[in-house]
């Protein structure tokens, strides 16, 4: 039952991230409305992370990039506090989210929420500088993968 929600779980992120072309395609003003939604995996080995956005199929989106380097806390009653400086790049456009949140070793597989404004954009996400984003990720195996979710500001114009 576990693999059948992870699964479903991972189909509804897979989805979402037809934003990520749609946006960096040119989209309409009703699609420029919703929020950017970014699936992504990463390896995080000494606190410095590297991976890849996902592409609507769970693969490797080409021309991507997710970097990131975390600052821990002290872990009690198995929550880490943390902090990370992220960019993720696709294309030619690129956002640097100023990350706070925790690591939750109590959850099966481990989870990672974290929330922050979006301290750099470039390219079609210039205009979500300044956009508080949230994230939501698991940890299994070492290998981390989630959703980030950057609701667009009013009045931006892709």
């Amino acid at each position: 039952m576990a693999r059948r929600l992870l699964v479903s779980a991972f189909t509804v992120v897979a989805t979402l991230v037809a934003a990520l072309a749609l946006s960096a395609a040119g989209a309409s003003a009703a699609e420029l409305e919703s929020p950017l939604h970014l699936a992504f995996q990463k390896t995080c080995p000494m606190l410095q992370c590297t991976g890849y956005l996902l592409d609507e199929d769970g693969g490797r989106l080409p021309h991507s990039s997710v970097i990131a380097h975390v600052t821990v806390g002290k872990v009690v009653g198995g929550i880490l506090p943390a902090t990370a400086v992220e960019t993720i790049t696709y294309r030619r456009s690129s956002v640097t989210v100023d990350w706070t949140g925790i690591i939750d070793f109590n959850q099966l597989p481990t989870l990672i929420v974290m929330a922050g404004p979006v301290a750099g954009a470039t390219g079609h996400w210039k205009g979500l500088l300044g956009a508080s984003a949230h994230v939501s990720a698991q940890s299994v195996g070492g290998v981390i993968t989630g959703l980030i979710t950057i609701p667009r500001p009013e009045g931006e114009d892709g």
